[in-house]
This record gives C-alpha cells, structure tokens and sequence, in this order.
C-alpha cells in the first residue's frame, strides 16, 4: 500500500474490514465488502473500496493487488529493515490482447475458464461457511474466510490444551465464550467441509482438463457428479464415508 509516495505496508486478505453497525465495530471481511485494511493498529481505505465513516480515523491509500512473488519479496525487505520506494506503476499495454469472440473460443481457452470458475465457486462455498449444531441443541452459522480458519485453528489448539472456555463469534453477533468442546466441534466440521470441497474441486478440474467437446465444457456445473476415473483417492474416500 502507498501513500502518496510513502510506502505504507503490505497485507492478505485477512487483514480486510468492514463496520458491523449492530456492535459498532470493525470486522473481517470479504474483498467485496471491505472498507479498509488494517495493518497493525492503523486503517487504510482506498477508493476501490466501500465508504468508511470518517470517525474511524483510516488514511487514504493506493491498495494494490500483487502476486506473492512480489509479496515475499517486499516481506523479506521489510524484515530486514530495508528502505522501499513505492512500486511504479507498470506500463500500459500498447496493445492488449482483446478477449477471444465467441467463435474463436478453443477448447484448451474454455477449459481455463471453466476451471477458473470452478475455483471460485470452491472459495465462495468454503468462506459462506457452515452450520454447526453445538452443545445447546441449537444451530449456529461459522463463516470460514481464510481470516476465520485461522483464528478457530488456533483456538482448537487452545481447546486441546486445556482452556475450559473460549471467546469467538457467530455471522454478525458479538464475541461469547464457547465450551471448549464447542470450539472442537466448529473446528472438526470446518475441517471436513474445507477439505470436503477442496477435494472435490481438484477431482473435478482434473475432469475438465480430459475434456475435448466446447459442449461438454460448457454444460460443467459445481456439484456435478465426477466420472470415477478423475475421481482422486481421497475423494473416492470421502464419498464413501458420506455414503
């Protein structure tokens, strides 16, 4: 991130935010609905961004993606304690390349996008998360962003430990103290419901990789069943186990 020519920091998608107007704070998010990105203690809204109340003090600043080669890169720097000049931007393509007409689409184009769709989905199901019911009887809603999988992890291994209560939150209401007990079973079933998808995803793209009919692409769908020659072992696994 810069401002103006400072070099402010860099960040993941787990240090996103956005307001919970119930509690009046500052949450982790989605990119879709991000107001700002905290590093540390401070907060940092760009324009792509939805609006922020001014009152949350966060500064205007350049958020820009990169990939994680220049991410490791400027973390390496910055461990090290070394000065960066903000990054330039890359110049324009004189000439870039237009998106294939529908009739120009290949087979080898349409399987990349299927499989770029796929991906998406996969991450867009995992972060919607899950309903788990816990010791009360009731059914509680868990989102698993990246962010959230992190956290409850680490709270499990607290769990494990010994710690008798936890403190963590369902969608859009206020930190309570879980049994520990709860907090493993969160944990048990995002861990089955990530690697439940996960595994399916990787089956399903190695199907779409053996594809050859622009047709047979296109009628690909997340949830379809997957021949069981592209079925990996783990999935076959999994699939047994629900059965």
């Amino acid at each position: 991130m810069i401002n103006g020519q400072l070099f402010v920091g860099i960040a993941t998608s787990a240090e996103l935010r956005r307001i919970q107007l119930e509690h009046n704070i500052l949450i982790a998010c989605t990119e879709k609905e991000a107001q700002c990105v905290q590093i540390d203690d401070n907060f940092y809204h760009a324009g792509w961004m939805k609006a922020i109340r001014e009152d949350i003090g966060a500064v205007t600043a350049d958020v820009t993606e990169i990939t994680k080669e220049e991410y490791d890169i400027l973390y390496e720097m910055i461990e090290h304690d070394e000065e960066i000049d903000p990054m330039p931007d890359p110049d324009p393509d004189p000439d870039p390349t237009p998106e294939p007409e529908p009739e120009d689409i290949t087979v080898d184009y349409a399987k990349t996008l299927k499989i770029k769709e796929m991906n998406q989905t996969c991450q867009n199901t995992i972060f919607a998360g899950i309903d788990v019911v816990l010791s009360d009887g009731e059914s509680h809603h868990f989102s698993l962003t990246e962010y959230d999988q992190v956290n409850l992890f680490k709270l499990e291994t607290l769990a494990h430990s010994g710690a008798e209560t936890l403190p963590y939150h369902e969608d859009d209401k206020p930190c309570k103290f879980f049994p520990a007990e709860d907090i493993i079973t969160i944990a048990n079933a995002a861990t089955n419901y990530v690697t439940y998808h996960t595994t399916y995803t990787n089956s399903l793209k190695s199907y779409i990789k053996s594809l050859r009919s622009l047709n047979t692409i296109s009628r690909v769908y997340y949830g379809i069943e997957i021949p069981e020659k592209y079925q990996s072992e783990v999935w076959k696994a999994i699939n047994t186990n629900e059965d």
